[in-house]
């Protein structure tokens, strides 16, 4: 079954739902709304870029600055250009091990760019290549 362009354009073009918003209003499934859009070459969105334009999150950096926030600033910045994920213009990433760094990030997304709490997702990624440290009879760690 393929859903009509002329309706996926309005709904997910102009209206901006989601697939599995427009796949629950038709009574379809996820599966027919994607390979209808496949179809008629609409392209996809990303899930980043669906949250963003449903929700309308913006933010914007702050403009007066303190010497504390003029640092964390330079940091923030500095960390993303350096260890962020620049795939879309709809999210942030960064990817880091380090707790303090981790936080320091926050606090620059929440204080300069007024990013709230409940807007930031964090996750794990684990890669295949890791190897599991394990105790020696020394009880030193290799």
């Amino acid at each position: 079954m393929t859903l009509a362009k002329e309706l996926l354009e309005d709904l997910y073009q102009s209206k901006f739902l989601s697939v599995q918003k427009i796949a629950d209003s038709l009574m379809v499934s996820r599966a027919s709304v994607n390979k209808s859009l496949i179809q008629h070459q609409i392209t996809l969105r990303t899930k980043s870029e669906t949250a963003y334009l449903q929700h309308g999150k913006k933010f914007e950096i702050k403009k007066q600055l303190n010497q504390e926030e003029t640092i964390l600033y330079g940091i923030g910045l500095g960390l993303y250009w350096g260890e962020g994920n620049k795939v879309d213009e709809y999210s942030v990433q960064l990817g880091n091990t380090d707790p303090s760094i981790i936080l320091t990030f926050v606090k620059f997304l929440r204080v300069i760019c007024g990013v709230s709490n409940s807007d930031i997702r964090y996750g794990l990624q684990i890669f295949n290549d890791l190897t599991r440290r394990r105790p020696s009879n020394t009880g030193k760690m290799y």
